[in-house]
């Protein structure tokens, strides 16, 4: 009991750094799970519980489906500083993001280069996954990469560096401390775990949810785009044009028009990453 307490407390922790929350990260391999083909579900699930005892993973999950999903989260769990010996073995904090830099007026700067290793961590582990490790950070960086303000850093005259994805646009509200978290959290926020629902129900129920609002073949022309830095630009391009509307003001809660906006935004792209996760994987491990 004191070793589940311990690696409950441990994911808890790494929570609240997360790039989508956990239920973020869950939601995207759920649809990625529902659209690989069998023998790419077997492939991945036989590379997860053949990772190294330290990493923990084999620990997250009873079955296969749930070690796949529980996986997609595992990059933020290793955070943890309870845990300092997997922490330095695994924790690899800027692989989770790549600033492409713009001006709050939406000039792109790409002069200024970019900040984070999303997009060059993306392209090594994209050719090929030969363990449980890499295959986790696969499923986590591809939803990272459909945040949109995880490829984003917004420049003003107040933050000339950029704004840290949003982290650095303080809020006025309980569950987001600022615009990242917001973003990060914005499908909990709007689709709540039901009174005596399980997590793993409350997973598949909005997944099913999301695949029905953007079935495959209404995202058809957006899953066949190849690239992950065209991925990362995209979801710049959403940053730049969606998650700073002039209605929205730094220190003060987002109204409701905001969270629906961003809550419909969300719905897509964890989808989009879902269907492009599915499309890797199924190239990578057949």
């Amino acid at each position: 009991m004191r070793v589940i307490g311990v690696l409950l407390l441990s994911v808890l922790c790494a929570s609240s750094l997360s790039a989508w929350d956990r239920f973020g990260h869950l939601l995207v391999c759920a649809v990625a799970w529902e659209q690989m083909e069998d023998k790419t579900r077997a492939a991945a699930v036989e590379l997860l519980e053949s990772a190294p005892s330290d990493a923990g993973l084999a620990l997250l999950a009873l079955s296969p489906r749930e070690l796949f999903l529980q996986a997609g989260y595992w990059p933020d769990v290793v955070r943890d500083e309870a845990w300092p010996a997997r922490k330095e073995a695994y924790d690899r904090p800027i692989w989770h993001y790549v600033n492409h830099f713009w001006r709050d007026d939406g000039e792109p700067l790409p002069e200024k280069g970019t900040l984070g290793e999303l997009l060059e961590r993306l392209e090594v582990i994209g050719r090929g996954v030969e363990d449980g490790v890499a295959v986790a950070w696969l499923l986590h960086l591809v939803g990272d990469v459909h945040q949109p303000l995880h490829s984003s850093g917004r420049v003003t005259d107040r933050e000339p560096e950029g704004d840290r994805g949003g982290n650095d646009f303080e809020l006025d509200d309980l569950e987001a401390w600022n615009l990242h978290a917001y973003w990060d959290t914005i499908l909990k926020r709007t689709h709540r775990k039901r009174h005596s629902e399980g997590s793993t129900a409350w997973v598949s129920r909005v997944a099913e949810d999301l695949m029905a609002l953007h079935p495959p073949e209404s995202l058809r022309d957006a899953v066949a785009v190849d690239g992950f830095e065209a991925w990362s630009k995209a979801s710049a391009e959403i940053a730049m044009t969606r998650a700073y509307p002039e209605y929205l003001s730094r220190d003060a809660a987002p109204p409701a028009r905001y969270e629906a906006e961003t809550s419909e935004i969300a719905s897509k792209q964890i989808a989009l990453a879902g269907y492009r996760l599915a499309r890797l994987l199924d190239d990578l491990l057949q």
